[in-house]
């Protein structure tokens, strides 16, 4: 790294500038709040949403849905019943989430964006905005 010798007058604001533009990080969109997320086995991404027990029960976990790449991933899921699925938009067009017998759907979900949903059966879905894009989630 080369030294770089700093003016007085404008040391301190182009340090700040440079500290922010090295903490930014673009290579993953996150929204605000939604959990940090782990890999389980199965390779879905699984966050607790509840500090869990030792044996992990029904309606206590969330599992990350990224959209990314005009795909759905992990785009097969298996859930247990009350658990919550959570699809984050870390693309770049705007995207939804529709029920394949469209009994449900999301709003249009702008990137960076994400939308939940209690998951209390099996459900196909896809995106109604570029249909080729589609999901699986079963329930055990």
């Amino acid at each position: 790294m080369i030294p770089v010798k700093l003016k007085k007058a404008g040391g301190p604001r182009l340090l700040a500038c440079l500290l922010f533009i090295v903490g930014c990080d673009n290579t993953q969109k996150r929204a605000a709040d939604v959990p940090a997320a782990t890999e389980d086995s199965a390779g879905a991404r699984k966050v607790d949403s509840v500090t869990a027990a030792a044996t992990p029960q029904a309606g206590e976990h969330r599992f990350i849905v990224e959209i990314n790449k005009m795909k759905f991933n992990p785009d097969q899921l298996t859930v247990h019943k009350g658990d919550t699925v959570v699809w984050v938009n870390n693309d770049l067009p705007t995207h939804c989430i529709t029920a394949e017998n469209k009994t449900w759907t999301s709003s249009a979900l702008q990137p960076g964006k994400f939308w939940k949903k209690v998951i209390n059966q099996n459900e196909n879905y896809f995106c109604a905005i570029h249909v080729v894009m589609k999901g699986k989630i079963q329930v055990e």
